[in-house]
């Protein structure tokens, strides 16, 4: 079999039957889908397994929760795909997604990780806004990679050979939440060919209960430590625990530690705006809007200029 689609799920009871949908209405059909139920505590085991009892294709794995990165390991050792499409429980396949990621893997050999491009929907399937990626083509790649940069693309548009990434290892639970983003550069960092493709196949949900300083900041501290894994791995060094890396963090200068605020709590902001956006909670996503475009201007102010002008954003500043 060429394909598994491998959908990791942890209470997606309201959205996981809309989910499963749309990966059984592919137009292309021949594939295996894993629904890995990682201890839900609602009714998203029942759900996966009427659809497993209606249709032979899916297959359902159950565990304790052990979080997406084991549960994703545990996906992989059990797929019987030469290829791994990934999903999750609460986005919608649009419906030539898997044939569209194939026929691009087909065309380009040498491509051994893909995602593509997605539109953000919210809670009541609305449009609200869309991704963006400069990783469209191999000379940016490279360009990522030589600058010690980060490679990042959505998750749940991913599909990668399954046995690349049991060569690097697989997810790692302790960068959770930046288990992908890790994953994706490791894969890139042994040699293996990495490219997103140009297409929207994706509808990416954004959820209102997302929004949370704390959270969003922890994101990106743990982006940072990825970060810097990737250019211990470029130098030739160790990879920093994220206990060293932390320390490192705390004992740099004082204008670096500014900086290093500034960007992190930008960042954060910004992402706690589109929450805010996809929930209609207007009130709440001003003050974000505005901590973003103090602190970040350059990641702000292209996406607002898209809005404004309907084009899409070039790559932020």
């Amino acid at each position: 079999m060429l394909l598994t689609v491998a959908m990791p799920v942890f209470n997606n009871e309201r959205f996981l039957a809309a989910a499963i949908e749309s990966v059984l209405g592919q137009s292309y059909r021949d594939f295996e889908f894993l629904v890995c139920d990682d201890g839900s505590s609602d009714r998203s085991l029942d759900i996966a397994r009427r659809y497993a009892q209606a249709d032979n294709r899916v297959r359902v794995l159950s565990h304790p929760n052990v979080g997406i990165c084991n549960t994703m390991n545990d996906a992989i050792a059990h797929a019987r795909g030469e290829w791994i499409a990934c999903m999750h429980g609460d986005d919608v396949m649009l419906p030539q997604r898997l044939e569209r990621q194939l026929a691009f893997v087909q065309a380009n050999p040498d491509v051994d990780l893909t995602s593509c491009l997605v539109h953000w929907i919210d809670d009541r399937d609305r449009v609200v806004g869309y991704s963006r990626c400069h990783l469209t083509t191999r000379q940016a790649v490279k360009q990522v990679i030589a600058e010690d940069g980060v490679l990042a693309f959505p998750h749940p548009g991913a599909m990668f050979r399954k046995s690349v990434v049991q060569a690097v290892g697989g997810y790692r639970q302790e960068t959770f939440p930046v288990e992908d983003v890790d994953l994706w550069n490791r894969i890139a960092d042994a040699g293996y060919g990495v490219l997103v493709q140009p297409e929207v196949l994706l509808r990416y949900r954004v959820h209102a209960n997302t929004s949370s300083m704390t959270k969003a900041k922890r994101v990106m501290r743990h982006l940072r430590w990825v970060e810097a894994c990737i250019q211990a791995r470029h130098a030739g060094k160790p990879e920093p625990t994220v206990e060293q890396f932390l320390q490192a963090r705390r004992q740099a200068g004082l204008l670096r530690r500014i900086d290093d605020q500034r960007i992190d709590i930008g960042h954060a902001a910004y992402q706690n705006a589109i929450n805010y956006y996809a929930s209609s909670r207007y009130c709440r996503m001003a003050p974000s809007m505005l901590t973003a475009l103090l602190l970040r201007p350059g990641l702000f102010l292209p996406r607002l200029l898209a809005r404004v002008t309907g084009h899409p954003p070039g790559k932020a500043a």
